[in-house]
């Protein structure tokens, strides 16, 4: 090798040499050095660790990292987590998020609990007049519509022979007006019979008050 050679191929070496210190000293400076000290009783030795930040990924623990300094593999897949503070957290979110289902509830409107409350009375005149033998009352409390399909007597001759036992009874708030809805036994008086039933109506306000909708159904 001619001394040219020599030279050029020392003066690359040097080179190279300084990229790998630097190199180095910039791996080394992103490094902490972590002093010996107690934890749960026990003694960790000092050791090198990665300078905390955000990532993951640059931690000597995570799965396919080595240490330097000890030529460990990392096998860590996931970043583990403080559970105090991950506790903390989710009470606070539980927090926020029951405050907010709060906020989102609707308040009551008193108009609609008391269209529920006059058309839940109503609909239990109904069915009163009908189990005392009075079918006749009942029918005023029908819509018109129902009025026009049948006569009094048309009406009242069927419900004589029946009876009504509600069991449970609910109503809401329609676009048209209120549901009542429940439960009941029926009994037929002429025979004794029972059956028990679900029911369904529809009450809406005509001329001001509260009546029998033709929108029903009993199962």
């Amino acid at each position: 090798m001619t001394t040219q050679g020599s030279k050029f191929y020392l003066f690359t070496f040097a080179i190279i040499l300084v990229i790998v210190s630097f190199a180095n000293v910039k791996s080394a400076s992103a490094d902490v050095f972590v002093k010996g000290h107690f934890r749960n009783g026990k003694f960790v030795a000092p050791y090198f660790r990665r300078n905390p930040d955000s990532s993951f990924s640059n931690n000597f623990s995570t799965y396919g990292n080595i240490n330097p300094y000890t030529g460990e593999v990392g096998t860590k897949m996931a970043p583990s987590y403080n559970y105090s503070y991950d506790k903390a957290a989710l009470d606070r979110y539980e927090y926020d998020l029951e405050r907010l289902f709060e906020d989102d509830k609707a308040e009551p409107n008193p108009q609609e609990e008391q269209d529920k409350k006059e058309a839940t009375e109503m609909f239990n005149a109904y069915i009163e007049n009908i189990n005392y033998g009075l079918p006749e009352i009942s029918y005023t409390i029908l819509e018109q519509k129902m009025k026009d399909k049948y006569t009094v007597e048309q009406f009242s001759e069927p419900r004589m022979s029946s009876m009504y036992e509600i069991h449970d009874i609910s109503s809401h708030s329609t676009d048209t007006g209120v549901t009542v809805e429940g439960n009941w036994t029926r009994t037929d008086t002429s025979t004794g019979t029972t059956e028990d039933l679900k029911f369904r109506y529809e009450m809406i306000k005509e001329d001001g008050e509260w009546k029998l909708s033709s929108r029903y159904t009993n199962e």
